[in-house]
């Protein structure tokens, strides 16, 4: 077979399968297995491949139909312009993320700038999983000290892996929440798990069967781990400490109204690409931390 009839091969299964991006998927399993890139592959769509090559991309093609996540059978995903190793016992970094770690970096410019020297010190990113948040947030800044925490020492592993090979210099602590994590920050993020479990079996097949279920389980209305980060978080903050967490789409208001009970003030709403609630993020007014 000639690389073009491989490639359109491999779009006709995964199209006929049902595959969101078929396309796409198919063309990073044919760069991945014949290290040809687009403009090497117009060059010789024509010539024939390696039949040996051949039977592993076709091979690949099956597990990505069978719906397999495509990050999963390449071992990787793309964040923030970096490649993070994946496997399934991590969240695959999803692109909406980025935006919680440009607002995370923004937080942290606006407290530079005000020359609040407390406010750049410490910063920790809780349920970490593959360590992508944490990892942007170190490469991107040079003057605060990042932390991460995962319940999982198998998440941990992949993070401290991720962290080794980007040059980051994160700094990993197993952990349920706050549980081992007894300092104070000047920002706290996170991704935490936010799926009702009601709606788990609902949703596609390389998220509920590959996801891990424990970085996908919010509780039965999803928002557990808000409440509990919300509850805890006055007391690893720093005075005027920054709280940002990533959300599903419908749950801005609920998240709101916990920090505002909390004590947090200038609370703030920030959409992702899609205009989708992604991002809410607040700070912890002074008077009320002096009081806790």
């Amino acid at each position: 077979m000639t690389f073009r009839e491989i490639l359109h091969y491999g779009e006709r299964v995964l199209l006929e399968a049902g595959i969101e991006d078929a396309r796409a998927d198919a063309w990073y399993l044919m760069e991945n297995v014949f290290g040809i890139s687009r403009s090497e592959y117009l060059l010789s769509m024509q010539e024939q491949a390696d039949p040996a090559a051949l039977c592993t991309y076709e091979e690949l093609v099956q597990r990505r139909k069978s719906r397999i996540p495509l990050q999963h059978i390449l071992g990787k995903a793309w964040f923030g312009g970096l490649c993070f190793r994946v496997t399934e016992d991590v969240l695959i970094p999803r692109p909406e993320t980025e935006i919680l770690v440009e607002e995370a970096l923004d937080f942290l410019d606006r407290c530079r700038k005000a020359q609040e020297t407390d406010m750049t010190r410490q910063v920790l990113d809780l349920c970490t999983g593959s360590g992508c948040i944490a990892i942007c947030l170190s490469l991107r800044q040079n003057y605060a000290a990042v932390s991460a925490s995962d319940i999982s020492e198998k998440a941990l592993c992949v993070a401290r892996e991720n962290a080794a090979a980007s040059g980051a210099d994160a700094h990993f602590i197993q952990s349920d929440l706050f549980t081992n994590l007894p300092g104070r920050y000047c920002m706290i993020v996170s991704n935490p798990p936010y799926i009702p479990r009601k709606d788990i079996e609902d949703l596609a097949p390389e998220v509920r069967l590959h996801d891990p279920r424990t970085a996908l389980d919010g509780g039965e209305d999803g928002l557990d781990f808000y409440r509990r980060i919300i509850l805890e978080a006055p007391q690893h903050l720093v005075n005027g400490g920054g709280l940002l967490l990533e959300i599903g789409s419908d749950q801005a208001e609920a998240v709101s109204g916990m920090l505002e009970r909390r004590g947090f003030s200038g609370i703030r709403v920030c959409r992702d690409l899609a205009g989708h609630d992604r991002v809410v993020q607040a700070r912890l007014e002074r008077k009320y931390q002096e009081r806790n």
